[in-house]
């Protein structure tokens, strides 16, 4: 290596190093991406999560019961999603979970996500309400299709009772940060 190019190559190691983005969690495989507020050690992305089983993104609350998990489905290779039909199945799933008792639908109707997440796809939407070893928990779920790869997701947002209304704003920003994405092949 010449002068030169000694002289690049001291550069490019003292130059500092573009820190990856800790507040942001891209799960490339599935498509999909959700952001926890800039500068808030409140909330942390876990490994596992709460009531999904296999969930690709959890993002919860450090000391409050209160997360996000988001779920990913590929695309059918025969067949097509139907929206209202997964939420109307997840809603009914949860009376068969042990421990799981007094389930209550709230609502369920066609929504948005909040803030036009996703790039402001339709979605099929629940609001319930159970007992989970006796401790009070409400759910919001929201059911769509990505518009960039056909895949299902499946976004609950569950915590412990007045969760939802005591961290609603941060709660709504994360939920309105999702997006997704082509996924690579």
């Amino acid at each position: 290596m010449n002068a030169a190019g000694m002289a690049a190559a001291v550069v490019l190691l003292l130059m500092p190093q573009a820190k990856p983005n800790t507040d942001l969690k891209y799960e490339a495989k599935a498509g999909i991406s959700i952001q926890k507020p800039p500068k808030n050690d409140e909330w942390d992305f876990k490994d596992k999560g709460r009531f999904a089983k296999d969930p690709k993104i959890i993002l919860s609350h450090k000391v409050d019961e209160v997360c996000i998990e988001v779920i990913h489905i590929p695309p059918p290779t025969m067949g097509s999603f139907d929206n209202k039909k997964q939420a109307e199945t997840d809603f009914a799933g949860w009376a068969g979970i042990k421990g799981i008792t007094d389930v209550k639908q709230i609502s369920m109707s066609s929504a948005k996500l909040p803030a036009g997440a996703a790039g402001g796809v339709n979605a099929w939407f629940y609001e319930a309400s159970f007992k989970a070893n006796e401790k009070p928990v409400e759910l919001r779920e929201w059911v769509f299709i990505g518009k960039e790869n056909q895949c299902q997701y499946i976004i609950f947002l569950s915590g412990e009772e007045g969760m939802y209304k005591k961290h609603q704003k941060v709660l709504d920003f994360m939920l309105g940060s999702i997006k997704t994405w082509k996924i690579p092949k």
